[in-house]
């Protein structure tokens, strides 16, 4: 059976926004163009996206558990990483729980040092907050997917990217040194984790979210979602644990004209 060669492709250039704009006045009759400038309208009519804000108090129904990676074990992946590989495995010096246990803890003000463990102020991932209602609404809440919810607001992280954990007196949360057995996933061989517990603990969250794509409502479902389905931290709800579950306290509407505080 005879065979037939397809013709091959002419290559297309690729023209940017001001010569696929260019072309497109080049194409268009000149009555419509005198339309648009006797109308005083434009070739693009784009509608304005607005932004509104929300600040919403959480309030912790159960412990809040962090296990911020160290900047130990990144020195020493860069480590191995940067300088190659020797053959020779280091004896691994004595574990030392206190400073492991503030190594874990996200520091917005102060050292990770068990000296200063009154002085420092805590925080929290607001981005991990923004992933557990979007994990949330799409799972319970009806969203199509994440994708489209990661889009759809912003949780505002005021220490560079922290939210401050504070206790119910509005005072920082002064966290306490948690023991807990852990699994290493290599070999599933059983270890000790000293992490950071909060309780009683609360955070006021301040979230920018575009109306058009996520109501107020729609935001705030979200949020309960993610305090009594999914949970924050470690060994929260969705991982089979019992920790980082929060109940949604006061709420206020900023509106859109609103200017989220940053903290140094």
């Amino acid at each position: 059976m005879p065979t037939t060669k397809k013709a091959p492709k002419k290559a297309t250039k690729k023209r940017g926004v001001k010569g696929n704009m260019s072309a497109m006045l080049a194409e268009m009759p000149d009555d419509a163009l005198a339309t648009i400038e006797k109308e005083g309208g434009d070739l693009l009519d784009l509608e304005l996206i607005e932004f509104h804000w929300l600040e919403c108090e959480i309030i912790g129904s159960s412990p809040l558990v962090t296990n911020r990676f160290s900047d130990e074990s990144l020195d020493a992946i860069e480590g191995n990483q940067t300088q190659g590989a020797t053959g020779k495995k280091l004896k691994k010096p004595p574990r030392q729980p206190e400073k492991e246990f503030m190594q874990a803890a996200h520091i917005c003000k102060g050292k990770a040092d068990p000296a200063h463990l009154e002085k420092n102020i805590y925080g929290f991932p607001a981005v991990a907050l923004k992933k557990a209602m979007a994990n949330g609404n799409y799972r319970y809440g009806g969203a199509k997917d994440k994708v489209s919810q990661m889009g759809a607001f912003h949780v505002h992280g005021p220490w560079h990217g922290l939210i401050e954990v504070q206790g119910l007196d509005d005072k920082p949360c002064i966290p306490s040194m948690g023991r807990d057995m852990v699994q290493l996933p290599k070999g599933q061989i059983a270890s000790i984790a000293y992490r950071p517990y909060y309780f009683p603990w609360k955070m006021s969250v301040f979230i920018r979210y575009c109306p058009t794509l996520m109501s107020k409502d729609e935001l705030i479902h979200a949020l309960y979602i993610a305090g009594n389905c999914i949970g924050i931290g470690s060994w929260r709800t969705e991982k089979s644990g019992d920790k980082g579950s929060f109940d949604v306290g006061d709420i206020k509407y900023h509106g859109k004209n609103f200017q989220a505080p940053l903290c140094s």
